[in-house]
């Protein structure tokens, strides 16, 4: 008998694929955004399709750092992700104030 592999992760098996805590799993769902889309079949279970997790691993492959900043901020004006202002030595860098 073969075992067929499972087409859905729990928010624990998702976030230790993506890097994250499951708290940051949650708060995206909770947000309603950030992070990958998620089937919920019943008020308390919450499953993650792989091709889910997929496409939100593909969304966020970058070839520099500035590719990926533009990115973070064409997400957070579609209201899909929040981007919290530059503080301490980035934003005196920004501001010319090195």
């Amino acid at each position: 008998m073969t075992v067929a592999r499972s087409i859905h992760l729990s928010p624990e098996e998702a976030a230790a694929r993506l890097g994250v805590a499951t708290k940051t799993m949650t708060m995206w769902r909770w947000r309603g955004g950030g992070g990958p889309r998620y089937l919920k079949p019943s008020r308390s279970v919450v499953l993650y399709p792989v091709a889910e997790i997929e496409a939100f691993e593909e969304s966020r492959i970058y070839s520099s750092t500035s590719e990926e900043t533009v990115a973070r901020r064409e997400r957070a004006n579609a209201g899909t992700e929040k981007v919290a202002p530059a503080s301490g030595r980035m934003a005196r860098i920004r501001r010319g104030a090195a």
